[in-house]
């Protein structure tokens, strides 16, 4: 061999070696090719999750059909907007999820529309003193789910240990936040009956 070939061949391996372990150890580097990390939530949240969810969805359903169409309130009809939020593939399936770039973006759009419902719901209805309060706590867990997204899709050093830290951390602020509608919403439902 060449001289010239003793030292590109070496060079090569250790650049494709580079990249490799870059792409392996930060998957969301400037210099990573595939910019996604696959997320595992547990399993036994999630099955819990998706119990509740169903457990709410029936009850919101029930509080539907049991409004006529003209006395459909706006804070029962924009329950449904929110529940899209709750209801993504990857808070609900146990299975490995592959987080890129853009379905992190796709997760972001859905709370920054959940914020805006709760803005509209915030300033355009009236509460008793307790449901205010639990929709401030809903709005507040919200926008810190969108500053967890925001935190993750504009950080391209965290390693892939973590990457899933802070993907099991925005899991776990999911449910916390669904629990604060739930409460929020069982509030508000308590409080509408005993007024009519």
């Amino acid at each position: 061999m060449t001289k010239r070939k003793k030292i590109l061949i070496p060079t090569i391996i250790l650049i494709t070696t580079f990249i490799i372990l870059i792409n392996w150890f930060y998957p969301y580097s400037a210099l990573s090719m595939t910019k996604s990390i696959p997320f595992t939530p547990n399993s036994i949240v999630v099955e819990h999750y998706k119990e509740e969810l169903t457990t709410f969805k029936k009850k919101y359903e029930e509080q539907v059909q049991s409004d006529d169409d003209v006395n459909v309130n706006r804070t029962t009809d924009r329950i449904q907007y929110l529940l899209q939020m709750f209801e993504q593939d990857w808070l609900l399936k146990k299975e490995s999820t592959k987080m890129t770039k853009s379905k992190l973006e796709t997760i972001h759009f859905e709370v920054k529309e959940a914020k805006q419902i709760l803005i509209e719901l915030a300033f355009k209805e009236s509460y008793d003193q307790d449901s205010k309060t639990l929709l401030r706590t809903l709005l507040e867990s919200t926008l810190y789910i969108e500053e967890n997204i925001l935190y993750i899709i504009n950080s391209d050093n965290h390693s892939r240990a973590e990457s899933k830290n802070l993907l099991g951390n925005l899991h776990m602020s999911f449910v916390a936040n669904f629990d604060h509608l739930t409460t929020f919403y069982d509030r508000y439902l308590e409080h509408d009956q005993n007024n009519n």
